[in-house]
């Protein structure tokens, strides 16, 4: 990621993705784009932030049968993504624990039902001075999957 003016309400952002996993069958998948931030929420104490962007995507599998048929018969998807984020966190516990979340949605724009999301939430917890303990739930769900994952 790369931030112009992180600290105002409003900042535009570009970022850069290179990714591969071996369960999934992906080779590499590459995704770059730019888009806005606005913080909704920022106090010591708590922070909420709202981002929108546009992505260009480029996923290369070691499969040619999908779980969508229209893109059967090619190792290779392209494809333009719009992307929304929210993301926070809260002090609880006269500030002895950390609840934070993060969520994003990212619809095609091929108009071939290919979308991807994903939901994070935990909890930073202290342990004794100096260590503490991260719980987290973590859910995601991608639209377009090779057969047989």
């Amino acid at each position: 990621y790369l931030y112009y003016q992180p600290r105002q309400q409003l900042y535009p952002f570009a970022l850069l993705y290179l990714q591969t996993n071996f369960r999934r069958k992906l080779d590499y998948r590459v995704f770059g784009g730019a888009g806005l931030t606005v913080q909704l929420l920022r106090t010591p104490g708590s922070n909420l932030k709202l981002s929108a962007g546009v992505v260009y995507e480029n996923s290369r599998f070691k499969a040619v049968e999908y779980n969508n048929p229209a893109y059967k018969g090619s190792p290779a998807i392209a494809l333009w993504r719009t992307t929304f984020y929210l993301a926070g966190w809260h002090q609880l516990a006269q500030k002895k624990v950390r609840l934070f979340y993060t969520a994003y949605l990212q619809p095609g724009l091929d108009g071939k039902r290919n979308h991807r999301s994903s939901l994070e939430l935990g909890l930073d917890l202290p342990v004794w001075k100096g260590l503490g303990m991260q719980l987290a739930y973590l859910y995601v769900r991608e639209g377009v999957m090779p057969v047989q994952v």
